[in-house]
């Protein structure tokens, strides 16, 4: 088990998806943190790793911090690797998976959402799901990364994850992202949106 220290988790995570990405048919690792590192640092350290790929998101609450933190991930921009005079999005597709609201909270969390990301639901880059999800997990892969971190959530903390647990599998990564897209067919609250563009 190792333990990240507050002055350089995103420095110690690139070292351990490289231990991970090196090890046999089951790369695999365990880590933990006890300070207020949440979920939105997490996903900032994770996005690489999924540059010009897919990356999936399951959480428990969708604060405004998270949907700040993807906003900013959705508008960043990359070379296009086939012409590099022009800029295309910096991750390809993305999957949320989040608890829906109660009542009168979920018709309200849906709104924001969509006032702040509608322009990334409307064209097909991010899929929103809603469903009681018992796990929290971060995916992050593109030709050359297949990453999964599943994490606890800190009871003392909305989003904040303690122990995580980091894999390199393909076969993990696989299997996961199969799950994410089945809730993106089954679970997606703007459907009815994204088909009208």
């Amino acid at each position: 088990m190792r333990m990240l220290e507050p002055c350089c988790y995103h420095k110690q995570l690139g070292e351990l998806v490289s231990e991970c990405e090196k090890t046999g048919n089951t790369p695999c690792t365990h880590f933990f943190s006890n300070s207020d590192w949440d979920a939105c640092q997490l996903l900032e350290s994770l996005a690489p790793y999924a540059e010009g790929g897919t990356l999936c998101v399951a959480m428990i609450h969708l604060d405004v911090q998270m949907t700040e933190t993807l906003r900013k991930l959705l508008l960043r921009l990359r070379v296009d690797e086939s012409d590099k005079s022009k800029a295309v999005p910096y991750l390809n597709r993305v999957i949320l998976v989040t608890q829906p609201g109660m009542g009168g909270e979920a018709i309200n969390q849906r709104e924001e959402v969509y006032a702040q990301l509608g322009k990334f639901i409307d064209n097909g880059t991010l899929t929103v799901c809603e469903d009681n999800i018992g796990f929290r997990c971060i995916l992050a892969g593109n030709k050359r990364h297949h990453l999964v971190v599943q994490g606890s959530l800190n009871p003392q903390k909305s989003n904040a994850l303690q122990m995580f647990t980091l894999t390199a599998s393909g076969r993990e990564y696989d299997e996961t992202l199969q799950m994410f897209e089945v809730r993106s067919r089954m679970r997606n609250v703007f459907r009815k949106k994204q088909s009208n563009h």
